[in-house]
């Protein structure tokens, strides 16, 4: 199990590109802690770069989550789960933890 993913919950950040925050595409009614959930195949992370090479908000939405657990008819985003451009959710909130 692994904490799960909020709206403040930033990326690692690939080699050279800098960590961020989710952009869009959070859930839309359920709050953890006061705070939005990270959703799979709905979240976009802000756009990172490296000199002159951009991932776009849409290079880079969430693709891994819970297999079991869902929020508002998706999977939920956790601490660890990756993101399509190859970077990774480094924060959670560890109060709750999600597995599968």
């Amino acid at each position: 199990m692994a904490a799960i993913a909020l709206e403040d919950s930033m990326s690692l950040g690939e080699p050279g590109y800098s960590p961020t925050a989710p952009l869009s595409g959070l859930s839309s009614k359920t709050k953890v802690g006061g705070k939005y959930v990270v959703l799979k195949d709905s979240t976009k992370y802000a756009p990172h770069s490296r000199g002159s090479s951009v991932h776009t908000a849409d290079m880079r939405i969430v693709n891994g989550g819970s297999s079991k657990a869902k929020i508002e008819g998706s999977a939920i985003a956790r601490k660890g789960d990756s993101l399509a451009d190859g970077d990774t959710i480094n924060e959670g909130f560890d109060k709750v933890n999600v597995g599968g």
